[in-house]
């Protein structure tokens, strides 16, 4: 959602038709799989099957939309330009920099090449070249029906380096082809490296180098795994449980590119959990995020899988997780741990806490900084960052727990069993990890911002009408020529984040709600007069120069 309404924006100051209603759906049927206890993912199986079902349906819908609106602008962009094979990348950001974007391209020839409208080549890489059969088709002939081979195409994940997008808009590139073959080099190295680390498999085992800092993590990436005693709502250690924890990893493959390298491996525990995860770990160039995948198919029950992350910090107190418009502040050591029965506490004061996007890890020169996709619980074991990859139990609610005894949680009682969340299926997870020097809130949230993607691309072709859910059906095009390159909206402080781009309930004005995570107030400034409102979208102010304090936010309604 958080790409598909900016982008419905973009579209609807093109005059194309803002898809509100389908909006509105959308964010009725996430309330829905929000409703009290299924935030938290405490449901029978019955309830989650129907929270999977609505989640299903808003992503379906999402893609859809998204599909459609960037189709209709990259069409009217054609009809101006008068060139069909071209690639328009969107950026729903409100901020132009310089991003290293993505796009999936269908091309006749396999070594496609992007340039400029005035014919300069852009800086790229291949990630990924597939050759795409076309079929067959049945050709109707004197003699009889007879098949015939329809010419393939290649499909090809391209990597463009350095690219400024024009915010809250996009740019136009034509897309030209040559004939050339791509031949992986093959690598026979232990390691990855960019600026910033060298990552080294010796002995089956990680080390991480900080280039910055020359110091070596050893071990800097391992796995914890042990029995869950719990139900959906609380882990729950079991007594003489034999926690493993496991670091051997096996080399699968290496990729070693200009502009990235990446690494997969394979790590295997069969002593009494059979459990196989295949990692990929990818350093890309002038990035210093560490970009870690992680795949399992889980055959396990009862249990909890975690990722340890080996910080290399020092005397810290606190760790930091996002939650609305700041960090919140953690102790690493819970002292009512000692005593929490005989200080009287139902449950366990475990140290073991939630995020949304975001830990922070600091000692008084360094930092580590972690941004999850989906993961949403952490715990600080002494230096080490563990992060809880998935929990599979098989009941709902459970008596007498080791950190909460007496009643069942939340069911008075009554045992119900969920075993589908036993989780038996393939399971994928995805984070970035940044070793960084002392820095500020803000530009740590730059920094997760830059992690988290809010570009997307189109190309104009005829090739393949499988990759976009609805590129196979007609849809009404509009008639007229949309510019080629447009922004419609910036902010030039890269300390204010954007929490919502929207149409307003009435008329229609942009919404936009910016936040400020840092511990200083921050101007945002307008080129024009614009209003602030509430949340109800009622005028509190009018305006072009606005100071929004420290961990607050403003929320604007402008007309473009």
């Amino acid at each position: 959602m958080y790409t598909l309404e900016p982008l419905a924006i973009i579209g609807m100051d093109l005059g194309i038709e803002y898809p509100q209603k389908w909006l509105d759906v959308c964010w009725k049927l996430l309330f829905d799989v929000h409703a009290h206890d299924s935030i938290g993912g405490c449901n029978s199986d019955s309830t989650n099957e129907g929270v999977i079902t609505r989640l299903d349906k808003v992503e379906k819908i999402a893609d859809g939309l998204i599909n459609i609106i960037k189709k209709k602008i990259t069409v009217g962009v054609s009809n101006k330009l008068g060139y069909e094979n071209i690639l328009t990348i969107f950026n729903t950001k409100l901020m132009e920099e310089s991003e290293d974007i993505v796009s999936i391209l269908f091309t006749k020839k396999n070594n496609p090449i992007i340039k400029t409208r005035d014919g300069k080549a852009l800086e790229t890489e291949i990630v990924k070249s597939d050759y795409v059969s076309g079929g067959k088709r049945v050709v109707v002939t004197a003699n009889g029906d007879r098949e015939e081979e329809i010419p393939g195409y290649y499909r090809t994940e391209i990597l463009i380096k350095n690219l400024i997008i024009p915010s809250l808009g996009y740019d136009t590139f034509i897309i030209d082809e040559e004939e050339k073959d791509i031949k992986e080099a093959k690598t026979l190295s232990n390691s990855i490296e960019n600026e910033f680390y060298k990552i080294t498999l010796e002995d089956k085992k990680l080390t991480l180098k900080n280039k910055l800092t020359e110091k070596i993590i050893k071990n800097f990436l391992i796995f914890e795994s042990s029995s869950d005693g719990g139900d959906s709502y609380d882990f729950s250690p079991v007594l003489e449980d034999n926690i493993q924890n496991f670091n051997n990893f096996e080399l699968v493959s290496m990729v070693k590119k200009n502009n990235f390298e990446k690494i997969e491996l394979v790590s295997k525990l069969d002593e009494v959990r059979k459990l196989e995860i295949t990692t990929m770990i990818e350093l890309s160039k002038e990035d210093k995020t560490i970009k870690i995948r992680h795949s399992i198919f889980n055959l396990e029950e009862d249990h909890r899988l975690r990722a340890v992350i080996e910080s290399n910090l020092n005397n810290f107190e606190y760790s930091y997780s996002d939650s609305g418009f700041s960090l919140i502040k953690h102790p690493v050591v819970e002292n009512r741990m000692r005593t929490w029965r005989e200080d009287g506490y139902a449950e366990a004061p475990v140290p073991i806490y939630n995020l949304e996007n975001m830990i922070l890890l600091k000692d008084k020169k360094n930092n580590l900084q972690f941004f999850g996709e989906g993961i949403k619980e952490y715990e600080i074991l002494n230096s080490k960052l563990a992060v809880t990859l998935f929990r599979t139990v098989g009941v709902l609610g459970n008596d007498n727990l080791t950190w909460r005894p007496g009643r069942a949680s939340g069911i008075n009682n009554k045992v119900v069993y969920t075993p589908n969340a036993q989780m038996k299926r393939k399971l994928e997870f995805e984070y970035g990890i940044v070793f960084e020097s002392k820095t500020s809130i803000n530009k740590i949230y730059q920094n997760m911002e830059k992690y988290i993607k809010k570009s997307v691309s189109y190309q104009m072709q005829v090739l393949n009408t499988f990759e976009e859910r609805v590129e196979r059906f007609e849809v009404p095009m509009p008639s007229e020529g949309f510019s080629a390159k447009i922004s419609f909206l910036n902010i030039e402080n890269k300390n204010l984040f954007i929490s919502v781009i929207k149409k307003s309930h009435r008329g229609n004005f942009t919404i936009i709600r910016v936040f400020n995570p840092g511990d200083y107030g921050e101007i945002i400034k307008f080129k024009n007069e614009v209003i602030e409102v509430n949340l109800k979208e009622n005028k509190i102010s009018k305006g072009i120069k606005f100071t929004v304090e420290p961990k607050g936010y403003k929320t604007f309604k402008i007309k473009f």
